[in-house]
């Protein structure tokens, strides 16, 4: 370490913004004026960890009282390319769920309006279709099994444990432990 870095090392700091927070005068972004004709966005969000977008109906949502735009992952396709990801590999990466969603939470529309409270009422009439996606097929779980089983052998003999959690509907499971 510097000789710099040593004098701030377990010593309080004089903290700047205490005051003004403490006494009211705190300034934040929602406190800042919006300028008229300013558009709130309102996004939908998947409920699901890994499905296939069948269909995306917005035609009610386009036509809600303020609302200017609803922007889904075929229109953001339409106007862009696929953002640059992060590794040298032929994948599309897209700021909006384009043809599928793979996690819970990820945009799937986004609605403009001329409040917020608009936005968000008009975010209901988005209907969604989705195919849900089993992320384990039966051939991987009776693999899985069989891996479990050997580990399992393996860690008592090395005396440690070994947990292997499946999230499927019981009656899958049993067919495939059959």
């Amino acid at each position: 370490m510097t000789r710099v870095a040593t004098r701030w090392c377990g010593q309080s700091i004089e903290r700047v913004e205490d005051g003004a927070l403490l006494t009211g005068r705190g300034r934040f972004i929602d406190d800042l004026g919006i300028r008229s004709g300013t558009l709130h966005a309102a996004i939908l969000r998947s409920s699901h960890a890994h499905a296939k977008i069948r269909t995306i109906d917005a035609a009610a949502a386009r036509k809600a009282q303020g609302v200017a735009a609803v922007i889904t992952g075929a229109d953001v396709r339409a106007v862009s390319a696929s953002l640059v990801a992060g590794v040298r590999a032929p994948i599309e990466c897209w700021p909006i769920a384009v043809d599928r969603v793979r996690y819970v939470g990820e945009p799937v529309a986004v609605v403009l309006a001329a409040s917020r409270y608009l936005a968000e009422d008009a975010l209901e009439l988005v209907n969604v279709g989705y195919a849900p996606s089993s992320i384990l097929s039966l051939r991987s779980i009776r693999s899985t099994r069989r891996c479990t089983r050997a580990s399992a052998r393996t860690s008592r003999a090395n005396a440690r444990s070994v947990t292997a959690t499946l999230s499927m509907p019981s009656r899958e499971l049993r067919i495939a432990y059959r």
